[in-house]
Formats: C-alpha cells, sequence, structure tokens
C-alpha cells in the first residue's frame, strides 16, 4: 500500500472544519465550567490558550484572505473588535480570584460574547468566505491555521 507515513493534510481539513473543532471544544469547557457553577482555575486556562491560539490564527490566516469587499471587510473587522473584546474580559478574569463572587458571571459573559462571536463566524462569515475561496485555499489556509496551532 506504498507510502502513507505523513499525509500532508489529514482528511484535507478546511479552515472551516478547523475552526468548528475549536469551538466545540471551547464550548465544551465553557460547560463544565457553568453547568456545574464551579469556578475551575484550571479548565479557564485551558480555555484561555485555546482562545488566545485560535483568535491568532484566524487574525493571521484566515481574516486577511477573505477581507475582500464591502460585506467581508465590515464582517472581519467586527470579529477583530470581538476578539479585542473577548481578551480584555479574558485578562480581566485571570487576574481574579476564582473565590471571587464575580468570577462566575464574568465567565458566563465571556461565554456568552464568544456564543455570539461563533454563531456569526460558522453563519455569515463562512458563507460569504465560501464565495471567495477555493477549496484548495481553504485546505491551505487550514495547513497555516493548524501549523500555527502546533507551534503554540
Amino acid at each position: 500500500m506504498g507510502n502513507q507515513e505523513k499525509p500532508v493534510m489529514p482528511n484535507n481539513e478546511t479552515i472551516y472544519d478547523l475552526l468548528k473543532k475549536d469551538h466545540k471544544e471551547v464550548a465544551s469547557m465553557f460547560k463544565q465550567i457553568l453547568d456545574e457553577c464551579k469556578p475551575s482555575e484550571k479548565v479557564f486556562n485551558h480555555i484561555v490558550n485555546a482562545l488566545r491560539v485560535h483568535m491568532k490564527g484566524e487574525e493571521e490566516y484566515f481574516y486577511p484572505a477573505i477581507k475582500k469587499g464591502k460585506d467581508l471587510t465590515f464582517m472581519t473587522n467586527e470579529a477583530l473588535v470581538e476578539h479585542n473584546s473577548a481578551k480584555t474580559l479574558m485578562n480581566e478574569i485571570c487576574g481574579t480570584s476564582t473565590t471571587d463572587e464575580m468570577w462566575l458571571p464574568k465567565v458566563k459573559v465571556l461565554s456568552e460574547m464568544i456564543d455570539h462571536h461563533v454563531e456569526e463566524e460558522e453563519g455569515d462569515i463562512f458563507k460569504e468566505s465560501k464565495k471567495i475561496l477555493g477549496r484548495e485555499q481553504e485546505i491551505e489556509i487550514g495547513r497555516k491555521f493548524s501549523q500555527n496551532k502546533s507551534k503554540k
């Protein structure tokens, strides 16, 4: 069966596949904290690390590739504002003790911000970007995004 040791890109995953996986992973971690109303610095640190790497990849590879035309320029700029707001709140939460009565409400608000961002991204942004990116571009952006994640 030959030369199958090193696949170039497993399953030829597109940037959309990779972003959706990250979105589900982060949502699952938020759920661990919020469903039990149990502060967890360890789980929150995983959320922060995942979001920082994810946002960096979007900002460096995905958004620049799709920032064409009036609609996508506006949408990607809005997404960048949402990233900045999430980063600010993440930093605030990181500076708050898990015993502080405001810790869980802040995590809930961050989770809601991320949910809103994901909804717009997987809906409007993905829909519009698929009109301008070809499958090969989607795979190439996914490859760069994936390589960036492995460098963290």
